[in-house]
């Protein structure tokens, strides 16, 4: 029984097929990973946009108000972003023209690709646009 188990332990059959068992492993994980931040720049993307159209709506109304706080809602869902919670912030109506203004939209995009481990990590959305009001706003 002794000589049967040194000659498993001194045996090297196998080891090939376990090398490229964990290199498929291995590639695999960096597939996601890779598949992950491609999702992730084009989720940036389409918020920068979403944020970019509001900013030119607050230019419009010199600042952030109700209806363009609910637009926003309504272009993330067209833009496929509603599976998103943001907190969006931004400068408060009847600023002056020339004026800046400000819209910051945070959130938190989740990391599927580490679950298979066990683990949930969560990257940050954020993004913050700036403009200037371009309605003049007159006393009285």
């Amino acid at each position: 029984m002794k000589r049967r188990l040194k000659g498993l332990r001194a045996s090297q059959q196998g080891e090939g097929m376990l090398v490229g068992l964990y290199s498929v492993l291995v590639i695999t994980v960096i597939l996601f990973m890779g598949i992950e931040a491609a999702g992730y720049s084009v989720t940036i993307w389409k918020l920068r946009q979403v944020c970019s159209e509001t900013l030119n709506l607050m230019k419009i109304e010199n600042g952030l108000n109700h209806e363009i706080e609910a637009s926003f809602q309504a272009l993330s869902e067209d833009y496929g972003l509603q599976a998103y919670t943001f907190k969006l912030t931004g400068t408060p109506c009847f600023v002056q023209r020339g004026d800046l203004l400000e819209l910051e939209a945070v959130s938190s995009y989740p990391l599927q690709c580490v679950r298979p481990f066990g683990n949930q990590f969560e990257v940050p959305l954020y993004i913050k646009v700036r403009g200037l009001a371009q309605t003049f706003m007159r006393d009285g």
